[in-house]
């Protein structure tokens, strides 16, 4: 039932950084040739899945060590974006490439197939990939093109579809779709029939297993009609949206569940029987086949020390339960 696996982006090796700095400048421009860094990438990333695998994690990512930020990395690859200055990625100390829309957002190639082939090679355990959801995707970026947020966001939808049926046709079997602006904002943008309906055309173009993640706050009864859309696994933050927990109790998702246990922000470790006590309490109110268990976001914010501590706290705690479910 229980399973350990991370949301996604992890901190970069030290040692990568520099390297990094020293061959591509500042403005990532000059320094050595590409065959060079790439190298840096394959040992960094071989680096990290090692050090998933030695904390035990059962569904692990790549890091997302190449991704500048989660938005800049996908959207520049699309037709009609451009990149733009930095802003603040929500309430973290934390910023990102903003895209702006030049014209009609269309998909072009895989971005993400080489990263995960890559990956799958280097891993001895199972590799997820991690893609924007379009709703999230859409209010992020700068719209200056079409009439409103909803018209670029149904066309991200389709731009996700067909990055994740690549990802599939690539060997993957597990694809998370990122939507924290879904329990992040306290008002949608967009209405949530327009975004069903995007979340549709993403979930609906794989037969692989999919997750709508959720992080930065909690779901409340507006957003209970999420729950009819065929996503396989729901991720529910228990760090910064205690109120999932009511949520739960009051509309039972029937859905596996991916369950942020662990404050991705914050270097202190929680104590484990209270963590423990919140996960068996979600458990007992949805009963799901599958529970993944991860922290409530990417540990990219926080010191790599720290962020194995996390993991091995992560892995030790998931050992207890799966003994005390036994």
């Amino acid at each position: 039932m229980f399973q350990k696996t991370i949301v996604g982006n992890y901190p970069r090796p030290s040692w990568l950084r520099e390297s990094l700095l020293k061959a591509e400048g500042k403005q990532k421009k000059a320094g050595l040739a590409g065959k060079e860094v790439e190298s840096l990438y394959v040992r960094g990333i071989a680096e990290v899945i090692a050090e998933f695998e030695s904390c035990n994690l059962d569904l692990i990512t790549d890091g997302q060590l190449r991704l500048t930020d989660a938005l800049a990395s996908f959207c520049e690859n699309l037709e009609g974006f451009k990149m733009t200055g930095l802003i603040r990625y929500y309430d973290n100390n934390f910023y990102y490439r903003q895209p702006e829309t030049t014209g009609k957002i269309s998909w072009k190639n895989p971005v993400f197939e080489a990263d995960f082939k890559q990956a799958k090679k280097l891993a001895k355990k199972k590799i997820k990939c991690v893609l924007p959801g379009p709703y999230t995707l859409a209010r992020l970026c700068k719209n200056t093109f079409y009439k409103d947020t909803s018209d670029l966001m149904w066309d991200l939808s389709s731009a996700i579809a067909s990055e994740a049926k690549a990802l599939e046709n690539a060997g993957c079997k597990f694809i998370q779709f990122d939507e924290p602006s879904l329990v992040y904002d306290r008002k949608l943008e967009c209405g949530l029939d327009k975004i069903m309906d995007a979340l549709k055309k993403v979930e609906s173009s794989v037969s692989a297993i999919t997750c709508l993640q959720a992080y930065f706050g909690g779901f409340n009864g507006s957003l209970a009609g999420l729950l009819d859309l065929k996503f396989d696994v729901i991720g529910f933050d228990l760090v910064e949206g205690k109120e999932n927990l009511n949520f739960m109790q009051e509309y039972t998702p029937k859905k596996d569940l991916s369950l942020g246990i662990l404050d991705s922000r914050n270097i202190r470790l929680e104590k484990p029987s209270v963590v423990k006590a919140r996960v068996m309490q979600a458990v007992k109110l949805t009963s799901p086949k599958n529970v993944y268990i991860n922290p409530n976001w990417g540990l990219e914010l926080i010191p790599r020390e720290y962020a194995v501590k996390k993991l091995k706290l992560l892995s030790n705690i998931v050992d207890e339960l799966k003994e005390d479910s036994a």
